[in-house]
């Protein structure tokens, strides 16, 4: 009995680390993540992304932050896995590219398509299927498809609402 005891007890925490927020996703037109599709006029700003997700971007740019402002910007069709390594996050592109602006140029780990390490050489630059693709991108641009990406999910939730708050129903105007 204290055997099984203290088996599950180290068990446990094992299975809560598995499911840990990593990151989290924005994007202005639907995505998919972990094989689900997901809809950004749910009125969710921001889903979670747990560790060993994978995250692929519909026909919008899709934005992946992490904790500490790290960010990576999915082009349109692009897919990454998010997971981590001990309590270092990893983006792993899959197919595609996706636009990045590091807190610092060691905070995410970040593996290409052909599974090879890539360290960049500044904090903001593009990422390729075959590694890096440029480095030094303008944090600017990053910002930018960020903004929209946020904005046109924002626009869409509040759509969404006010169609919601404005349809049936019984007025309760005197």
């Amino acid at each position: 009995m204290r055997k099984a005891f203290i088996a599950a007890f180290m068990i446990v925490p094992l299975v809560f680390a598995a499911q840990t927020q990593v990151a989290t996703v924005t994007s202005s037109a639907p995505f998919t993540m972990g094989g689900a599709s997901v809809s950004p006029n749910s009125g969710v700003p921001n889903w979670p992304v747990l560790a060993g997700s994978s995250v692929k971007a519909g026909t919008a740019p899709t934005v992946v932050s992490f904790p500490d402002g790290s960010a990576f910007v999915l082009m349109p069709s692009s897919e990454a896995t998010i997971g981590r390594s001990g309590l270092k996050p990893v983006f792993h592109l899959v197919a595609g590219s996706a636009q990045f602006n590091l807190k610092s140029t060691g905070s995410v780990e970040m593996l290409s398509a052909k599974n090879a390490v890539v360290v960049p050489p500044a904090v903001a630059g593009t990422l390729g299927p075959d590694g890096l693709m440029t480095a030094g991108s303008s944090p600017a641009a990053l910002a930018e498809a960020a903004i929209i990406a946020i904005a046109g999910g924002a626009a869409m939730g509040m759509g969404l609402g006010i169609g919601l708050a404005t349809t049936g129903g019984k007025s309760v105007s005197p």
